[in-house]
């Protein structure tokens, strides 16, 4: 019975998101085997301070929060994600004395990411122009990390080839 609900619960979350993405960005996770090759680029690690720019349900910030001591932030607009979020944050306790892990309910856009050290996200590519502005705005040696889709504004400092023609693209503030 709880399976069916829950898997009622993640249609319903589906859905709503894609109605929304036709407003804005669609809601597509990215694949758990991503973000498993990201982690192995050893890019994150104790003490990093992260931001994913349309977060979705999390999925990407609560795998680092598990494994490392990070602070995480996501910035979402799309309530029922919103939602997910913080149901899912709740179920696997993503508040500790030495780290926290917060949802922001509103647009990425507006995200502060100044003295972030990496940044996710799996954006289209007419989104990624729009934010290279706000990229710029972060310090020296900060990371951003693309899945799938470049950042044509900045120079790429590595790329990680994945199967199906899929890349990690990762790009550094100079």
């Amino acid at each position: 019975m709880i399976i069916l609900l829950l898997t009622l619960f993640f249609v319903a979350i589906i859905t709503i998101s894609l109605l929304i993405g036709a407003i804005g960005v669609p809601y597509v996770p990215t694949p758990s085997k991503v973000i498993r090759s990201i982690d192995q680029l050893g890019l994150i690690k104790d003490g990093t301070n992260i931001v994913e720019l349309g977060s979705g349900d999390a999925k990407f910030l609560r795998y680092f929060f598990s494994k490392y001591q990070v602070n995480a932030q996501g910035y979402e607009i799309a309530p029922m994600l919103i939602f997910a979020s913080f149901l899912l944050c709740w179920r696997t306790k993503c508040k500790t004395k030495r780290k926290e892990l917060v949802i922001h309910a509103k647009s990425f856009s507006s995200a502060d990411i100044s003295k972030t050290d990496v940044v996710y996200c799996y954006l289209l590519p007419q989104t990624l122009k729009k934010l290279a502005p706000n990229f710029q705005t972060m310090k020296k040696g900060s990371l951003i990390i693309s899945y799938d889709f470049a950042i044509h504004e900045l120079p790429v400092e590595q790329v990680l080839k994945l199967p199906k023609g899929k890349k990690i693209l990762v790009y550094r503030i100079v």
